[in-house]
């Protein structure tokens, strides 16, 4: 979902809110994968993983900015940039 708001300017124009995120994964060979994302609200969408991160999964690292996490063999750090 794309928020757009009117971002107050004299034409009116309408600007979309939110927050660039850089999503690296890394599996259990190695391998990174980087790609940049957008989101409406990066702490709306750490709540929405911290409910989905089943047993067994590992929270490493969560600041207002940045999340680093563990499911199974597979690692994902989340970073507002």
């Amino acid at each position: 979902m794309i928020l757009i708001t009117d971002n107050g300017s004299e034409s009116g124009t309408l600007s979309p809110r939110g927050e660039h995120v850089r999503v690296t994964s890394i599996n259990s060979q190695g391998q990174v994968s980087v790609v940049f994302q957008w989101c409406v609200s990066f702490s709306f969408l750490v709540e929405q993983l911290l409910e989905r991160i089943p047993l067994g999964g590992t929270v490493h690292h969560q600041t207002e900015s940045y999340i680093k996490y563990t499911i199974g063999r597979m690692t994902k750090e989340i970073e507002v940039i």
